[in-house]
């Protein structure tokens, strides 16, 4: 048997002749008309910067310009420390006594300042809170103040103020004060002595002048630019223009506006009586009223205003009575009685004490001990 050399094609049919030979080295991709046929962008880098064709960037940063709607005048604040230069501070922790609740209450956390008044040479403690810089201790230092430690500690001291101004109005406080190290609190009693040494003596200090009036910043500050504002009439703050002619300053000084408001409800007048329509005024002075508490064992203040002597000719009596400023509430209603006797607090010529088995100043009788601090020593023995 012969074999056959020639070469059979799939399946046994006979080779017709093809082979990937003669497609080797060929673009099978070429275009007919055109034998260089490439893909768009061979050879190009794939994360190249693309080319600068003029048209807008949107990852540029666009100029845009706002003009404010509203000019704002820059105001000078005042801290009320500009006359005053610093002679201590330190950063500590102050505590003041809540006589209701029997113990003591953290004011705030802050440094604590002595400063001393460059013109009256007068220093105070001033103290305000971290971060919102609130006044929680704001009194002067006199020379009967005392600052004593606290039991059982090297490193705060405890102090009694009859007029704090923290809150704005003078208030008594019992306060005290907490710092890091003893060696702190050392130095700060060091400073505080020597500013109550150099504090001078009352009525010798030189009066100080009035600064300035100046106008208060108000909603008049948005019509600066022109421009109408809301809320920009009412907030406008008038200054009276200097009267360049003498003879007529007298005028503008005395000159009262024509000015009628007629009511548009008519009350009728109602006549009130105090109660005092028969008695006749053998004393008064203005003084502060004080009742002990016995269920907290503590002098506690009842009021501020004038007490008075009141006489009845009709019935030969006498009673103390005693109003509350502004509000008028009764604060001491009762009368004086044979048995009833007015003693001074020891050691103080100034603070008057007694009891009385029907006061009337609630509306109802009870028994109240009471204590009247004058001003004066006089005003104490006039009473």
């Amino acid at each position: 048997a012969v074999v056959s050399t020639q070469s059979t094609g799939g399946f046994g049919a006979p080779s017709s002749g093809f082979s990937f030979s003669s497609v080797t080295g060929t673009n099978i991709f070429a275009d007919k008309g055109n034998s260089e046929f490439k893909f768009k962008g061979t050879g190009a880098s794939l994360f190249s910067k693309p080319a600068d064709t003029g048209d807008d960037n949107p990852e540029k940063e666009a100029d845009v310009q706002f003009e404010p709607l509203v000019q704002l005048t820059k105001v000078d604040t005042k801290s009320g420390e500009e006359d005053d230069s610093e002679v201590y501070k330190h950063r500590a922790k102050l505590f003041r006594f809540d006589g209701d609740a029997n113990m003591w209450k953290e004011r705030g956390v802050g440094d604590m300042r002595i400063l001393q008044d460059k013109l009256t040479k007068k220093s105070r403690l001033l103290m305000r809170r971290d971060i919102i810089l609130k006044i929680c201790c704001n009194h002067l230092i006199t020379k009967t103040m005392e600052m004593l430690p606290n039991a059982g500690s090297d490193k705060s001291l405890v102090w009694f103020t009859s007029s704090d101004y923290a809150e704005g109005e003078p208030k008594a406080e019992r306060l005290a004060i907490r710092f890091k190290t003893a060696a702190i609190c050392q130095s700060f009693l060091e400073a505080f002595t020597k500013a109550k040494d150099e504090s001078p003596a009352p009525g010798t200090t030189p009066e100080k002048k009035k600064p300035p009036t100046e106008s208060v910043p108000s909603f008049g500050i948005l019509a600066a630019s022109g421009e109408k504002a809301p809320f920009a009439a009412l907030g406008t703050t008038t200054k009276a223009s200097p009267v360049k002619e003498s003879g007529l300053r007298d005028e503008t000084d005395n000159y009262e506006p024509d000015v009628q408001f007629t009511p548009l409800v008519s009350l009728e007048k109602v006549e009130t009586t105090s109660g005092t329509e028969d008695e006749e005024t053998k004393f008064i002075h203005r003084c502060k009223l004080y009742r002990f508490d016995k269920d907290s064992s503590q002098w506690k203040e009842r009021g501020l205003g004038d007490i008075s002597v009141m006489w009845n000719k009709r019935a030969g009596k006498a009673r103390i009575l005693m109003r509350r400023e502004q509000v008028l509430k009764i604060c001491c209603n009762h009368s004086v009685t044979p048995e009833m006797k007015l003693a001074f607090k020891e050691g103080s010529d100034k603070f008057l004490m007694w009891h009385t088995f029907a006061d009337f100043s609630d509306g109802e009788q009870k028994f109240e001990q009471l204590a009247a601090r004058f001003k004066t020593a006089e005003a104490a023995s006039g009473f």
